[in-house]
């Protein structure tokens, strides 16, 4: 916990010789140390900045969205549509043009609006997510992989050495280009392990309006992760 303030932050240890703080707009901290810096002086670190944590904190929570909690009336942008959600006892969760229709029947707590819409867009996460990746590695050449949604802080997606491919569950408040980007961008990484030249190209090959999407995650990737953490 911060010293006086009690923000929750990670702290990560490195091989490097500098100390740094990062805040992102959903108010994760990360404090990065080298291995050996002694704690009377990260404590020191600490203090001399908590003014401008406490500032940044509150500017976040003030202009940043607020996590998505769904409730009835809410208006969220689902793939890349501004949805309102409906709740409903008489038909199936489900998304229309407009609208996320949200079966409430047995939900006994508020913060069970939240599970079930979230369980069910993640389903139709994989449901979009599948065809994509299995077409993008049937080009590359990848036989062997693995698909897996999950909460990710600061990531939109991963790829082991072994072709185990996690997207971010925060997909489903962004676009459908910026969606197909990120899994072809994991994909890409099943044959090329890096960012070098040769990842680009094939990534162009594979996406030739990456740019775009590109543009838009810097812009807009971590306000738009407020929404699910």
């Amino acid at each position: 916990m911060y010293p006086d303030l009690g923000y929750p932050y990670e702290l990560r240890k490195s091989r490097g010789k500098s100390i740094s703080l990062t805040i992102y707009p959903n108010n994760f901290i990360i404090l990065r140390i080298p291995n050996r810096m002694p704690k009377n002086q990260v404590i020191e670190f600490l203090q001399e900045r908590k003014s401008w944590v406490q500032a940044k904190f509150q500017d976040n929570k003030k202009h940043n969205p607020k996590r998505a909690e769904f409730k009835d009336g809410d208006l969220i942008p689902i793939f890349g549509k501004l949805r309102q959600v409906i709740h409903t006892k008489n038909q199936e969760t489900k998304l229309s043009n407009t609208i996320l229709y949200l079966n409430i029947k047995g939900i006994k707590s508020e913060s069970g609006f939240r599970t079930r819409a979230l369980s069910f867009l993640k389903n139709e996460l994989l449901q979009i997510a599948s065809p994509i990746l299995t077409d993008a590695l049937k080009q590359i050449g990848t036989k062997n992989y693995d698909l897996k949604i999950r909460k990710m802080r600061t990531l939109w997606g991963s790829c082991s050495s072994n072709h185990q491919i996690s997207l971010n569950l925060g997909l489903i408040f962004c676009p459908m280009e910026v969606i197909k980007y990120v899994i072809v961008h994991e994909a890409t990484h099943t044959k090329v392990f890096n960012h070098s030249t040769a990842f680009w190209h094939l990534l162009s090959a594979l996406d030739k309006n990456f740019m775009k999407s590109e543009k838009w995650l810097k812009a807009d990737r971590s306000k738009t992760l407020c929404y699910l953490l």
